[in-house]
């Protein structure tokens, strides 16, 4: 569980929350603020 869950919590989260962000920075955005 050790060293894989550290990859997971590491790159992988930044990049899940990275295209998760650009996602809702972008379009769910434009849709809220209309």
């Amino acid at each position: 569980e050790g060293p894989v869950l550290d990859l997971v919590e590491g790159p992988v989260l930044d990049l899940v929350e990275g295209q998760v962000l650009d996602l809702v920075e972008g379009p769910v955005l434009d849709l809220i603020l209309d």
